[in-house]
């Protein structure tokens, strides 16, 4: 059963990849070790060097630090030479961001983008790499077809290679614009994991390191998707009913974005609020009741020590990085508590005004500023960064903001970089006006709801 609703979801989207057609290139690129097995030896010279793109450089891109024996995601690459599902979806993986590094190389993006203009250049995509974009499409519909198969086929040996699947399908789109069918990969892993909830206990420390690397990695996703898209468009994360604390703080160490496992706890809860709003706010006690949740949430949010965190987190990290991890966590630190004093303001629109939160603003441009293009925890700064931008009304930091994500797409080339900038400048054009009486107090947050862009910002 639990295969069916998403595996419907998988049919329903490799409609969009039909007329494609590809085409077989001539590569040459020294082939990993694991490459060099049997169960390889039969894949045309075009997959093989796909493959062995994604083994040396888009690996690199989902972990901060990509060093042996701390990237269970390396795993993968073996089990995809049995798995044929797994196989393609890290073939069309490859082929897109080799489409973007075409795309980087003949990109006009020297100006500030709108957000109409953002909404083209992510419709035109293919323009920019034929080739490699071509053969994308026809790896990920091909994925699609062995997705909806493999969910219909759940055994215990296999739930890895689902949520794995999965969970690259997340990326991929990540990879080609962030606008696409992320959702519903969401809910799909969703619903592997909350199955997974039910037979074992997911904070087990027998559990492989894989497994927890995977699930806590969705779990993330999730959380940030929570926060960026329509509420109509994405299923409450409550539907998971366990105890995700462990699999987060799991996800402290590795995962690319560095988010506190308590920052995401509250985040989520302050994002679960904001979707129930209208209800809440319908009598004195669902108000009351809410006013009070979102006013401890902002209490947690200031409470936590970034200094106590990061130095606890150098017991397990492969690098000493606690200056950089205190920065990160700084700026996680003063944009959930932007989001979450945003939502309060509904409680009383009349108590605040957009000033009162510039303060915060300037905390995450300090702390951004001392992480460098060449720090591995560069790749954590988007959603940091788009609050801010988002928040201020003050253009020299809005083009601050701007630059960052200019600078973020040029070293990863993930797609979604570039949706994101133009999700932003969706904000600031629909804010034609000063908030002043009668303006939502949600603001932004509310715009972003609204936005017919509907990217996931992380």
């Amino acid at each position: 059963m639990m295969g069916l609703s998403y595996g419907a979801v998988a049919k329903s989207t490799q409609k969009k990849q039909q007329g494609a057609s590809g085409e077989d290139a001539c590569c040459r690129l020294v082939m990993s070790r694991s490459l060099v097995d049997p169960l390889f030896q039969d894949l045309t010279s075009s997959h093989r060097y796909y493959l062995s793109y994604f083994a040396s450089s888009l690996f690199k891109d989902l972990v901060i630090y990509d060093t042996p024996n701390y990237n269970p995601l390396r795993d993968l690459i073996p089990m995809s030479g049995e798995h044929a599902v797994l196989r393609y979806i890290m073939i069309a993986s490859s082929a897109l961001h080799i489409s973007n590094v075409s795309r980087k190389a003949n990109s006009s993006l020297t100006k500030t983008p709108t957000y109409s203009s953002a909404m083209i250049s992510s419709q035109s995509m293919e323009h920019a790499s034929p080739t490699s974009y071509r053969d994308g499409l026809i790896a990920k519909q091909r994925a699609l077809q062995l997705l909806s198969t493999a969910l219909n086929d759940m055994r215990t040996e296999l739930v890895d290679i689902a949520l794995a699947t999965v969970l690259l399908f997340i990326e991929c789109d990540l990879l080609d614009s962030g606008n696409n069918d992320w959702r519903f990969h969401i809910n799909g892993a969703r619903t592997i994991i909350g199955t997974l909830g039910q037979h074992s206990k997911l904070g087990d420390v027998k559990m492989s390191s894989l497994r927890r690397c995977l699930i806590s990695n969705c779990l993330v996703y999730d959380i940030f998707g929570s926060v960026s898209t329509c509420p109509k468009l994405l299923e409450t994360p409550q539907s998971i009913r366990f105890d995700i604390t462990p699999l987060l703080r799991f996800a402290e160490a590795n995962n690319y974005l560095s988010c506190p496992a308590v920052l995401l706890q509250t985040l989520l809860a302050a994002s679960q609020i904001s979707r129930n709003l209208p209800n809440e706010l319908a009598s004195n006690e669902t108000f009351k009741v809410a006013k009070e949740r979102t006013e401890a949430l902002l209490w947690t949010t200031q409470s936590f020590d970034p200094l106590s965190w990061a130095t606890e987190l150098q017991k397990i990290s492969p690098q000493y990085d606690l200056d950089s991890r205190i920065h990160i966590a700084s700026a996680h630190k003063a944009a959930v508590c932007i989001y979450i004093s945003r939502i309060l303001l509904s409680f009383s629109p009349n108590s605040e005004s957009y000033e009162n939160f510039e303060p915060l603003v300037s905390d995450i441009i300090l702390h951004l500023s001392f992480i460098s293009q060449e720090d591995p925890l560069y790749k954590s700064i988007t959603w940091p960064t788009f609050v801010a931008g988002a928040e201020t009304r003050d253009p020299e930091r809005q083009a601050w903001a701007m630059t960052r994500l200019h600078q973020l797409w040029g070293i990863l080339l993930w797609g979604y970089t570039r949706n994101i900038m133009g999700v932003l400048a969706g904000v600031w054009e629909k804010r034609v006006t000063p908030v002043g009486p009668g303006s939502s107090a949600l603001d932004w947050i509310q715009d972003l709801m609204t936005l017919e862009f509907d990217c996931l910002i992380a």
